[in-house]
C-alpha cells in the first residue's frame, strides 16, 4: 500500500463549496451551516413559490389544462371515498372487538 498523503491545496480544490463560490460559508476551520443551506438553496433551488412539498414554476391557466384538473378531482375524490371507507371498516371492526370482550 502506497502512503499518498493530499496536499492543502489539493483538499483545498476538493472542498465544496469552495472559498471562491461561497466564502461566508467557511471560516477558518468551522463551517457556518446557515450559509451553507443559504448556498445549496441558491444554486439548486429555482425560483418561484416555494412549498416544503413541492414548488409552483408556473401556474396552469386555460381551458388546455382543465382535464387534467378533472383528473386531479376524480383521483383526490377517490382517495378520500376510500379512505372513509377505511376508516368505517376500523371503525366497525373495533366495535365488533369490543362487543366480544365484554361477554
Amino acid at each position: 500500500s502506497s502512503n499518498i498523503v493530499a496536499s492543502n491545496n489539493e483538499l483545498n480544490t476538493a472542498l465544496w463549496p469552495s472559498m471562491e463560490q461561497c466564502p461566508q460559508c467557511k471560516s477558518g476551520d468551522k463551517w457556518d451551516t446557515r450559509a451553507v443551506i443559504a448556498h445549496l438553496k441558491k444554486e439548486y433551488w429555482p425560483k418561484g413559490v416555494q412549498n416544503f412539498r413541492f414548488i409552483v414554476l408556473k401556474k396552469k391557466d386555460g381551458p388546455e389544462h382543465s382535464s387534467s384538473n378533472r383528473s386531479n378531482l376524480t383521483e383526490n375524490l377517490i382517495f378520500f371515498a376510500g379512505s372513509a371507507i377505511f376508516v368505517m371498516w376500523c371503525s366497525k371492526k373495533q366495535k365488533r372487538h369490543n362487543k366480544q370482550h365484554r361477554v
